[in-house]
C-alpha cells in the first residue's frame, strides 16, 4: 500500500521516509515489502501480530475492523507462524524493501 494515498503527497513522502529511517537505524526493526507481482498471498487474510509473552510462550493477536483478539492455542499459533513464514517467503529482502520504499517516497513530491 505504498502507493495508496492517505493524506497529501507530503504526508505520504514523510511517512515512507520515516519507515526507511526506522528500518535503516533500528536493529530490531525489519521492514519487508511483498511486491504486487506476488499476486494473492497468505498475508491478504488480514493483520496479525505474533508476540512472545513474559512467560516465553508465543501468542497471536488478530485484528478485525470491530475488535482484536489474543489467541494462545498452540495449534493456532503454529498455523500463524507458518502463515508468517509464507509471507516472508514472498517478500523482498529488507534492503530491497527499503530501497523500494525510498524510491516510491520520491514519487510523492
Amino acid at each position: 500500500m505504498l502507493r495508496r494515498r492517505i493524506g497529501g503527497p507530503e504526508v505520504m513522502r514523510e511517512q515512507l521516509l520515516h519507515l526507511v529511517k526506522l528500518g535503516s537505524t533500528l536493529p530490531r526493526v525489519r521492514i519487508q515489502v511483498v511486491p504486487l507481482s506476488a499476486g494473492a498471498y497468505a498475508g491478504l487474510g488480514g493483520p496479525f501480530v505474533i508476540a512472545t509473552v513474559p512467560g516465553g510462550e508465543d501468542v497471536v493477536y488478530v485484528e478485525g475492523q470491530l475488535h482484536g483478539q489474543v489467541i494462545d492455542r498452540t495449534d493456532f499459533v503454529r498455523q500463524m507462524v507458518e502463515v508468517w513464514e509464507s509471507i516472508r517467503g514472498e517478500a523482498l529482502s529488507q534492503q530491497q524493501s527499503l530501497e523500494l520504499i525510498a524510491e516510491v517516497a520520491e514519487t510523492w513530491i
